[in-house]
Parts: structure tokens; C-alpha cells; sequence
């Protein structure tokens, strides 16, 4: 059995999207398990840029052989995994080999083969769909079905894991049927908290405002006492202009 790892070898594709070493930022070791008997401890299928073996001979002489699959060590994940490099078409077949090299098998029935073809279908959706109807046993397509339950459940859980806006987050819940119940509990304690958040932030909001709405008030009202004082010192001048005419006259 194999597993696939949660960053899989395409997002478009029914295996997981690539994940990689821990030196690559898009690393996930979040994994769905696939085939009889899968599970967390089953090797996981992993995308390199390139694999190349090299043997050195005792005169020192160095000879480098490109490979499209390798069995090999991912940093932080225990036990060997299944590392695939080039085009499906390149890996697909030398992956094939290598599981029927570790579970000790030579020849294999069609019934076998059928199934170790979709090493090679992980990135393309349709040519796995095609290669999954080509099974007929019922254990192996109700591993597919398990399978593909899986991955269903780990993108919703990935896409609650990714929504980071409280839009986002209420649109991921909403449609989070069949997400795990982990997922949607973490997902829910952090869409309470940022509504939390998101209150607190309109609440000082609403005090800003009223705070400058009240300074504006107070400005105006200064503004008003002034222009009083003014009007009131105007009036008293012409009172007293007023009283020195008037003793002038007399």
C-alpha cells in the first residue's frame, strides 16, 4: 500500500499535490492513505526536481545514473519513501518495479498490475479514472473508494486550514460536510475568535467616531462662545461709544 502526501503531486490530479523535503516551503506532512492496509506508516509518494544515483569505483572513478524513481529519505518523515522525478511516463514504470522489489514479488497477476499503474496516473485525474474502472476486484476498488474518501476529507480540511479571513472561514464551514470533526472544531474556534475580533475592532471603530464627533461638538461649540464673547464685547463698545456722545453733547 502507499500513501500521498497532503501537498500532492498536482493539485489538479487524484494523488496528493507535491510535497518535498523540509527545505520546500509547500512541505505537508498531513497524509491519506491508499491501497490495503495504508496507513500513517504506508510510503508516501514524493516529487523531486531530478534523481541521480552515483557509484564510485575503488580506482575512484565516479559514474552518475539518472533515475526517474527511487526509494529514499525524507527529512522529518520516518521509514523509506518513494521519491518520482520527469514525466509520469518516465517514473511510472520504474515506481512499479520498485514496490514489487519491496513487498519481494517478481511477476504479478493482471489484477496487481492494474493497481500499481496508478503510480503513474497520480497527476492526471482522467487517466486515473480510466486506469481505476479497469479494476475488478472488489477489495481493490473499495480501497480506491477509501482512498478517494480520504483525499476528500483532507481537502476540506486543507481548505479550512488555508482560510484565514472570517469571510473565507464562514464560506469553508459552510461547506465543510465531510471535513474531519478536528478540522471543523479548530476551524470553528478560530472563526469565534476572529468574530471576536472583528467586534472589538467595530466597537473602537464606533468609539473613534463618537470620540470625533464629540470633539467636532466641542469645537463648535467653542467656536459658538467665542463669536458670543465677540458679539457681546462689539456691543458693549458701541454702548460706551454711545455714553461719550451723548456726554460730548450735553
Amino acid at each position: 500500500s502507499f500513501s500521498t502526501n497532503s501537498r500532492s503531486l498536482d493539485a489538479n490530479g487524484p494523488g496528493a499535490k507535491a510535497p518535498g523535503a523540509q527545505a520546500q516551503p509547500t512541505t505537508s506532512r498531513r497524509r491519506s492513505s491508499f491501497g490495503g492496509g495504508g496507513g500513517d506508516d504506508a510510503p508516501a509518494v514524493y516529487r523531486r526536481g531530478g534523481l541521480s544515483r552515483e557509484l564510485t569505483a575503488p580506482t575512484g572513478a565516479k559514474t552518475t545514473t539518472k533515475l526517474h524513481a527511487l526509494w529514499g529519505r525524507v527529512r522529518d518523515v520516518e521509514g523509506p519513501q518513494l521519491l518520482v522525478a520527469g514525466d509520469a511516463d518516465d517514473y511510472g514504470p520504474q515506481a512499479e518495479e520498485l514496490a514489487l522489489s519491496r513487498c519481494g514479488v517478481r511477476a504479478v497477476d493482471a489484477r496487481a498490475r492494474n493497481v500499481l499503474r496508478l503510480l503513474s496516473a497520480l497527476e492526471d485525474s482522467n487517466r486515473f479514472e480510466k486506469l481505476a474502472g479497469r479494476l475488478t476486484s472488489a477489495d481493490d476498488r473499495g480501497a480506491v473508494a477509501s482512498w478517494r474518501e480520504a483525499e476528500a476529507t483532507r481537502r476540506r480540511d486543507e481548505a479550512l486550514t488555508d482560510a484565514t479571513t472570517l469571510q473565507n472561514l464562514e464560506l469553508a464551514l459552510a461547506d465543510a460536510d465531510g471535513a474531519s470533526p478536528g478540522a471543523v472544531s479548530a476551524a470553528e474556534a478560530r472563526l469565534e475568535a476572529l468574530r471576536e475580533e472583528a467586534a472589538a475592532e467595530k466597537q473602537k471603530r464606533e468609539v473613534d467616531a463618537a470620540a470625533k464627533r464629540e470633539a467636532k461638538a466641542k469645537k463648535r461649540r467653542l467656536l459658538a462662545d467665542a463669536d458670543s464673547l465677540l458679539q457681546a464685547a462689539c456691543d458693549d463698545a458701541a454702548a460706551a461709544g454711545d455714553d461719550d456722545d451723548d456726554d460730548e453733547y450735553d
